[in-house]
């Protein structure tokens, strides 16, 4: 089996010490989680990185996935600037999307800039690049990746579907794979935050915290729609992909980590064999 691990890791950029400024201590529950998530799987080398993120290129109905060369991304915060380049595993991103249409689902290839080569680059968003900042730093060393982002619009099963199909494809490569939900939870927590507040947040975090605890992923499916608008969280669509990935794959869950240092809670979790 060529499953190497799984995780749901956040991106809230402060948990990386050089973007955290004033706010590194409150980030660091955080930052311990991330970091223990990295080290429990360092031994366990992948060559590519499926990672799943809320705050790529959506494209409606479907779930997009990266096919330029290389993806490289910068991120700024109070404490600095950090900038990370990754190849693309494009012979996985179009063996998922083959894979993933031949089920009826909607897979749209994205690439940027030149058609091949090292200006063969698409955007690199937070959602991506935070997790892989504390799992597998940019280098000549780092796996490829790639990378995925659902729509919102797709059901909580199809997107468990795609997560079938993501792991048939990583099954059957030769090479060692990982898969990586990138994901937040409920962003109401705080009523001068950006989306306000609302007690359907502290109540959303709790249920995820409980069934990742229990690794119950897929009775997440069953939340009402109206709970999760209040709720506001990223995580939902990331993880079902992932609970689809775990009807493949037998994996063994270990929670890390929760905390809530701003508006936005953040959970860690791996998935070990």
């Amino acid at each position: 089996m060529s499953v190497r691990w799984a995780a749901i890791l956040p991106h809230g950029g402060q948990a990386i010490p050089e973007l955290a400024g004033d706010l590194a201590e409150r980030f660091r529950p955080t930052r311990e989680g991330l970091e223990t998530a990295a080290g429990a799987v360092a031994d366990q080398i992948p060559s590519t990185i499926v990672i799943a993120t809320p705050h790529g290129i959506r494209a409606e109905g479907g779930i997009s996935i990266s096919a330029s060369e290389f993806t490289e991304g910068v991120l700024e915060g109070a404490g600095g600037r950090v900038q990370a380049r990754y190849r693309v595993d494009v012979n996985t991103a179009r063996a998922i999307a083959e894979r993933a249409r031949s089920r009826g689902l909607e897979a749209p290839l994205l690439a940027y800039g030149a058609s091949s080569g090292p200006h063969s680059c698409l955007p690199m968003d937070w959602g991506v690049q935070v997790p892989l900042h504390f799992l597998a730093p940019p280098g000549e060393a780092a796996p490829s990746v790639v990378s995925l982002c659902p729509s919102r619009l797709l059901s909580f099963e199809d997107l468990a579907r795609f997560g079938e199909a993501v792991a048939d494809i990583m099954i059957e490569s030769s090479e060692p794979m990982a898969f990586v939900a990138s994901a937040d939870l409920a962003h109401a927590h705080q009523a001068d935050g950006p989306y306000g507040y609302h007690p359907a947040a502290r109540e959303m975090d709790a249920a995820i915290v409980r069934h990742v605890q229990e690794d119950r992923l897929e009775d997440l499916f069953a939340l009402d729609p109206g709970f999760i608008a209040d709720a506001k969280p990223d995580a939902l669509w990331q993880t079902a992909i992932l609970a689809g990935l775990r009807r493949r794959v037998r994996l063994t869950s270990r929670f890390i980590a929760y905390d809530r240092p701003t508006y936005f809670g953040m959970l860690s979790a791996c998935y070990l064999p």
